[in-house]
Parts: structure tokens; C-alpha cells; sequence
């Protein structure tokens, strides 16, 4: 997505813009207002570093991440375009026209993703699993219940109508909060254990779970019940005699979603 829209070859533009403002000679700027320009620059620099190393640390991809460059190529680009060119009018109409050429192919790049991606992506398809998990749960639970998906996917809560005893209900908490599981396995292992959990992603992802602690805990307490949409659920072994709901194979299906292609304008 980044590079389809266009996304990296301006953050890389404005990246070596800003640097030379921040390194550069500066010949058009005089000298009162060099040192604001230069530590403007070296801030917007900062910024940038900041956004990307919370994009690579991030664990999870997610397309929205790169919302943290966004301050950065607006104020960037704000303050490249506002600062008078190094070597006088020859070369700054050279660089404007360069400028507005980059600005035409970055325009068009970015329209023509986002033609596609309307046109192409399912609104609804991927999304489809984890409804299905948590309406599952929710006719599988009885009052009281409590569950628990690893990692995250509070989503599938939500549909389930379940609560949850453990507080860390995202993967970024759980590893900076509670990296060995710690705090999880004492309430695996206590009454407030969740009746259910749906192992979305193994314990021992991002190596929160590297001794087994946790997975060992769940083979004492709970029984596996038949898969949901293809994630491995488990039930307290206390509530065995309950019946459990058949899972819907087809609501379960990634299949296409609607997209732009269904909805009929004229």
C-alpha cells in the first residue's frame, strides 16, 4: 500500500529535502532565521525516526500504521516548499519544475491505487471469521461466562458479548505488560479463569510462552473443543457437560465481500 500510493518515494524525498535543510548551506535564508529553519528541520527529522521505529516495533502489520508519518510529510513538505532555494532562481525554477512532476506521478499513483482498491477489495470477506468465532462463543456461553483470545481480536469479543478476566486484551500490552505470562497463568490457574479461549495465535508467539507455562496450564484445566472456523478453542474441563453449538462452515467462509463492483450507481 505504501508503494503503490506513493507513500515511500515521497517519505524518501522529503526525508533528503529535510536533511539538506537541516545539513545544507542555506544560501537563501539569512541568519536570523537559519537556526530556526535548521532545528525545525532536525525536529521533523526526530519525528520521522519516531513514526518508523513504532512501525517496525509494531509486531502486527497494520495498514494504519503509516498514519504516524503523516504529521511528518505534512510539515515536511510545508517547510521544503516554504524555504527559498540554495543557489539562486535558476536552480529553484529547475527545482519547482521537478517538484511539480514528482507532484503530477505522486497524484496520479495515488488515484489509480485507490481506483483499484475500491474496485477490488472486500468490505466485508475478511472480516468474516472472527464474526463467526464470536457469534460461536456467544451461543455456546451461559451466563457468566468468560473468555479469552490470543492475541488480541477484540473484535471477536465484542460479537461474542463475553467479558474477559484478564486485562491485556491487545498483543502490544501483553508483551510490554506481561512478557512472561505471568499474570496470565495466575488467573488461568485461579477461579476467575476464562471459560473459554480461543487460541487465534499460539501462546508462544513473540516468544511470550517459551516453557510451555501457560499451554501447560491449559491442557490441565481445559478440554479442546471441535475448531471454529479453523482456531483451536478450549473450554473449561468444569463445564464438559454442556452442549455445544454446530459451527456454521458457510458463515465461516472468506468469500468475497461486497465491494465497489455490487453497488449500482445508475
Amino acid at each position: 500500500v505504501s508503494a503503490l500510493t506513493g507513500m515511500v518515494f515521497l517519505v524518501v524525498a522529503v526525508i533528503v529535502a529535510t536533511m539538506r535543510l537541516a545539513v545544507g548551506r542555506l544560501a537563501g535564508v539569512d541568519g536570523a532565521q537559519r537556526g530556526i529553519v535548521r532545528a525545525f528541520a532536525a525536529g521533523l527529522l526526530g519525528m520521522c525516526a519516531l513514526g518508523l521505529f513504532g512501525i517496525v516495533m509494531g509486531g502486527n502489520w497494520w495498514v494504519h500504521y503509516l498514519t504516524q508519518l503523516a504529521p511528518f510529510l505534512a510539515m515536511g513538505v510545508g517547510l521544503v516548499a516554504a524555504t527559498p532555494g540554495r543557489s539562486g532562481g535558476a536552480t529553484r525554477q529547475r527545482g519547482t519544475g521537478a517538484t511539480r512532476r514528482w507532484a503530477n506521478v505522486l497524484a496520479a499513483t495515488t488515484l489509480l491505487t485507490w481506483c483499484g482498491t475500491l474496485y477490488w477489495t472486500e468490505i466485508e470477506g475478511p472480516q468474516r471469521t472472527p464474526t463467526a468465532v464470536g457469534d460461536w462463543l456467544r451461543q455456546a456461553a451461559r451466563p457468566g461466562d468468560t473468555a479469552l483470545v490470543t492475541w488480541g481480536h477484540a473484535n471477536v469479543l465484542h460479537e461474542s458479548g463475553l467479558a474477559t478476566p484478564y486485562r491485556l486484551a491487545w498483543s502490544l500490552p501483553v508483551r510490554v505488560q506481561d512478557p512472561h505470562l505471568d499474570e496470565l497463568d495466575r488467573i488461568m490457574r485461579g477461579p476467575d479463569a476464562p471459560t473459554w479461549i480461543v487460541e487465534w495465535r499460539p501462546f508462544e508467539s513473540w516468544g511470550l510462552d517459551p516453557t510451555g507455562r501457560v499451554r501447560t496450564t491449559v491442557w490441565q484445566r481445559y478440554e479442546r473443543v471441535p475448531d471454529v472456523c479453523g482456531k483451536t478453542v478450549y473450554r473449561l474441563r468444569s463445564r464438559a457437560a454442556d452442549p455445544l453449538p454446530v459451527a456454521d462452515a458457510a458463515a465461516c467462509s472468506s468469500g468475497r465481500g461486497l465491494s465497489i463492483r455490487d453497488v449500482r450507481l445508475f
